[in-house]
């Protein structure tokens, strides 16, 4: 709009010179105002200078004349100016500078020689507002790109002082916000948030005072991207499809192109060699093409389906090319070749190794588990011990009973004892043996039975001594409380191997076959590192860690 103004100006101002009572000289008038100090705006065909409240206000006379004298229009005529206080007026060649401008001092001035033979005027305006339309130059630059502000006009006033230039952004409030000294702003990479008022500032020191003039610019910051450069992303460059003979196949090409593309004069089709595949759905060969636009994207995708309905072995020797083109862009394409798939053996012979393998993994893991399930039992058992709790409520580990077979068969008094002591001693058991645990005078009968009851195992040793009538209750209440009721788990200690069982009664066979029973090999069973412990502590409760044990952290 400034400049459509500035035309304007100059067009009025060349019919005024082309007239015969013109007094100004045209030429001498281009000669000097290429870059004027009088920003744009025009009033009845007289240049207009907008200046703000405070500044320097600096006319030009047009005149190219030696000796000029200055008047401003007023209701009486053509007035002399009148210097004020703290407001000096300087009069240097074509120039008239006022400092300190006030609002009062807007109007029209006017310029003459002393002859009074050519005069010409020029219209003054004094805002007091943070800035004006009129005034304001407009700047405009693209994100993510290098851009300079520098003023544009000629500093009038430095032909009267040195000037130094500072320059800020001015806020919606009218906050002036220093940025730099300097003579222009530059910027390495334009954003949005670079977008605004600037001022420069043009300090002026004149006679020991400092004066000011300014220029405001408003800075307009446009988003901008690089187009997107257009491509076929799928399928790619020479790729081989495998298909099956005799089968319908679809083959997908995807091109992306930028948003703003004219999608109208662009094509992506497929070629077989150098002949073009048909649209019509009727051929055993065709393609059919789409544009799907992108929801808050910058792309838009084209899409040409090449389908073949009936896959031959001619198919096989041909090369098709997916092609995107049009007048505007460079030629793309991509060319895919089809390969019959062929029933590939190493998938077979791979997919039945994996399963014997994971088979064998399988035999190999439970063979190991069956061998070592003790030694697993007892190692997690012993890393928990701090956190057992026994909750059935009972009171004893176990409960000793005997049974009678042959000597050659039997534990020794010795044996029996040292099992008894290793259990409560070295494992820290609470076992429950009847001629040392039970209470003179309780009947006989019921204590056994209530004593095997709150045992949570009944310990069965061989011995060649006929059992007592209280060693044949605990026999006899255990292998019903472990056969029939299932209160009490039974371990036999024996001395025959598992083959040889028949010596045994018929109850105790049963319960030896079923895995309840431990091997005492005499003296190679004694020591604690012995298998008989281990599968003893194996078939015994779960301990609980004594407070004389040794906790390793």
């Amino acid at each position: 709009m400034k400049w459509k103004m500035l035309l304007l100006a100059v067009y009025l101002f060349k019919e005024t010179c082309a007239s015969e009572e013109a007094q100004v000289d045209c030429g001498e008038f281009f000669s000097c105002s290429e870059r004027m100090y009088q920003r744009s705006g025009v009033s009845s065909g007289v240049p207009a200078v907008f200046v703000q409240e405070g500044e320097i206000a600096a006319l030009r006379c047009p005149l190219n004349s030696p000796a000029l004298v200055w008047r401003k229009n007023s209701s009486l005529g053509l007035q002399e100016l009148i210097e004020e206080v703290g407001r000096p007026q300087v009069k240097q060649k074509d120039w008239l500078f006022m400092m300190k401008v006030l609002k009062n001092d807007s109007g029209m001035y006017t310029c003459m020689e002393k002859n009074g033979v050519k005069h010409a005027s020029i219209n003054l305006t004094v805002y007091s507002e943070c800035y004006m339309n009129d005034n304001l130059y407009d700047k405009y630059s693209h994100e993510k790109k290098s851009y300079v502000i520098e003023n544009n006009f000629l500093n009038g006033p430095s032909s009267l002082c040195q000037l130094t230039t500072s320059w800020f952004k001015v806020s919606e409030n009218c906050n002036e916000i220093y940025l730099l000294s300097n003579n222009i702003i530059h910027f390495e990479m334009v954003s949005k948030r670079d977008e605004g008022v600037y001022r420069s500032k043009h300090i002026c020191k004149y006679k020991g005072l400092s004066y000011y003039t300014s220029e405001t610019s408003y800075l307009s910051v446009q988003g901008f991207r690089d187009p997107l450069q257009p491509k076929i992303i799928k399928p790619q460059s020479n790729e081989i499809i495998s298909v099956d003979l005799g089968q319908k196949v679809e083959i997908m090409c995807l091109a992306v192109l930028d948003h703003n593309s004219e999608t109208d004069f662009v094509e992506l089709h497929w070629i077989n060699g150098s002949s073009n595949i048909p649209k019509d759905a009727n051929t055993t060969v065709y393609y059919n093409s789409t544009i799907q636009k992108q929801r808050d994207q910058e792309s838009d995708h084209m899409i040409a389906w090449l389908i073949v309905k009936n896959v031959s072995k001619d198919h096989f020797d041909a090369a098709f090319t997916c092609k995107l083109e049009s007048a505007f862009l460079e030629l793309i394409n991509v060319s895919i070749t089809l390969k019959q798939k062929v029933a590939s053996k190493s998938v077979l012979t791979v997919s039945l190794a994996i399963v014997a393998v994971s088979a064998f993994m399988a035999v190999v893991v439970i063979i190991v588990y069956y061998k070592l399930r003790i030694d697993i039992v007892l190692f997690f058992r012993d890393i928990q011990r701090n956190q057992y709790r026994p909750t059935d409520g009972k009171q004893y580990d176990a409960y000793i009973s005997y049974y009678q077979t042959c000597s050659e068969e039997a534990l020794t008094k010795d044996e029996r004892e040292l099992l008894l002591n290793v259990l409560e001693s070295e494992y820290g058991y609470q076992l429950c043996v009847y001629d040392r645990d039970m209470l003179p005078g309780e009947a006989a009968v019921e204590a056994v039975l209530e004593h095997v009851k709150q045992s949570r195992r009944l310990l069965l040793i061989p011995r060649a001594e006929r059992p007592q009538a209280e060693d044949q209750y605990g026999l006899l209440g255990g292998l019903h409380a472990a056969l029939v009721d299932r209160h009490t788990r039974l371990i036999l200690i024996r001395t025959t191997p598992r083959a040889d069982l028949d010596s045994l009664p018929e109850s105790l066979r049963l319960l030896a076959r079923s895995g309840g029973a431990v091997t005492w090999k005499g003296n190679r069973s004694a020591p604690l590192s012995s298998e008989f412990w281990k599968h003893m502590l194996y078939h015994m409760p779960a301990r609980r860690r004594q407070q004389n044990e040794l906790v390793l952290l």
